[in-house]
């Protein structure tokens, strides 16, 4: 169930240049984070996933990416290989706790049990970058509702223990291990679960369970929790959808939504692209905490990337320094993006450099190419005068380069988007 390419349109983005802001990580008060920073007002989905891998990351519309040499806390690029994913035994934990929650209504609710290394969102990925969303919401259609299947919609007598492999052992496969977890029982304490994989769009349940995890988990006082701030955040997308097909959800922004019976447990950000799923943030009802749903959210959205074929699961960046992100190295086998080479190193050699260096080179070799930068091109695809040209400056790992945008760009954002 490969997913479909993107259609050839054009991606449109403008460079706002470097940002200072307090760091969410180290929780600093003065402005130590630092990034370059692009607003994206059109994104096909394979110039994002361009842009992944060379170290930048969206918050709503807004496109940033660290500067290493420079930050407070150094984020690197992590993904996960899906085809190669084995849980860990912590992980199986966690899936056993839902199976136990799912089928015989073993656990509790209420109470902060959650471990506060499992979730995207404490601080945020960037630097804060979600405050500063003042465009305009683009028409991306809901799409229909799709359900993955790996939900399971067979029965499984009560009391009757999983399917064993040859060998004896439990299965290890993550479908396998999620179809369990959630899979119908009879017994009467039965807490059914339903997971609904939408386009990312406004909703009143959506917005009021982000008004309760903000201000229960990051203590964020009501009167910032605006439904324009939430809208920026987490609805308002740069990417072009592409749509799917029947067992497919096509490629762009999306919210996948977890219900017990009819309750709304949690809701993950997601987009999916022609080579990955990444992470984007989760958020969840502080009373279902105990149950890990930020590491059960990244387990099946590991099994969701492998149903749709997809190689690579992104969470977001990893953060050495930051110990409640450690937990991303957890996902194994991993790799870190190298800053200047823009390859691949797997993280258990990645995390020996970065022991004995704060912001180290991952990977030996020639310095990458900074190809992404011809993503802020001239979308009318005209041949502009050079004295109609005007310079814009981006910082990319301690190097100035030049970038030109043409006074039709500039034209085109005032009149058509209202910077």
């Amino acid at each position: 169930m490969a997913q479909p390419a993107s259609p050839r349109t054009t991606s449109f983005l403008a460079v706002t240049g470097q940002s200072h802001s307090p760091c969410g990580y180290c929780h600093s008060n003065a402005d130590t984070s630092a990034s370059i920073g692009a607003w994206a007002y059109a994104l096909t989905a394979s110039d994002y996933q361009h842009l992944l891998d060379r170290g930048w990351r969206r918050s709503g519309k807004y496109l940033y990416k660290p500067r290493l040499s420079e930050t407070c806390c150094p984020c690197y690029t992590i993904r996960c290989d899906v085809s190669a994913f084995k849980p860990t035994k912590g992980q199986k934990k966690v899936i056993k706790k839902m199976k136990a929650w799912c089928s015989k209504g073993k656990g509790r609710v209420g109470g902060l049990r959650e471990e506060a290394d499992d979730d995207e969102g404490a601080g945020g990925d960037g630097s804060g970058s979600g405050d500063k969303m003042e465009q305009p919401t683009r028409n991306v259609p809901s799409g229909p509702t799709l359900r993955p299947s790996l939900e399971s919609t067979e029965r499984r007598p009560k009391n009757k223990p999983p399917k064993q492999n040859k060998s004896g052992q439990q299965p290890t496969d993550i479908l396998a291990l999620i179809r369990d977890a959630e899979a119908t029982t009879e017994d009467v304490h039965t807490h059914r679960m339903k997971v609904v994989l939408t386009r990312a769009d406004f909703h009143e349940d959506t917005f009021a369970l982000f008004c309760k995890y903000q201000q229960i988990i990051h203590k964020d006082p009501p009167e910032k929790l605006t439904k324009k701030k939430y809208t920026h955040f987490l609805v308002d997308t740069p990417l072009i959808p592409v749509p799917g097909g029947p067992r497919t959800p096509g490629l762009g922004s999306f919210h996948q939504k977890y219900y017990f019976g009819d309750q709304l447990a949690a809701v993950a950000v997601l987009d999916i692209l022609p080579g990955c799923i990444s992470s984007v943030y989760l958020m969840y009802d502080p009373d279902y905490a105990w149950l890990s749903l930020g590491t059960y959210s990244a387990l099946r959205e590991v099994g969701l990337a492998k149903m749709l074929d997809l190689p690579y699961y992104y969470m977001g960046y990893y953060i050495h320094s930051c110990s409640k992100m450690r937990y991303k190295a957890n996902f194994n086998p991993s790799d870190l993006l190298c800053p200047k080479t823009y390859a691949w190193v797997p993280t258990s050699d990645a995390m020996r450099k970065l022991d004995k260096n704060k912001a180290p080179v991952l990977s030996s070799g020639s310095q990458g190419v900074n190809d992404e930068l011809e993503l802020f091109r001239d979308p009318t695809g005209e041949n502009v005068p050079d004295h109609e040209i005007e310079e814009f400056r981006a910082f990319h790992e301690g190097v100035w380069c030049q970038i030109k945008v043409s006074n039709a760009i500039k034209n085109h954002v005032s009149s058509g988007f209202g910077c």
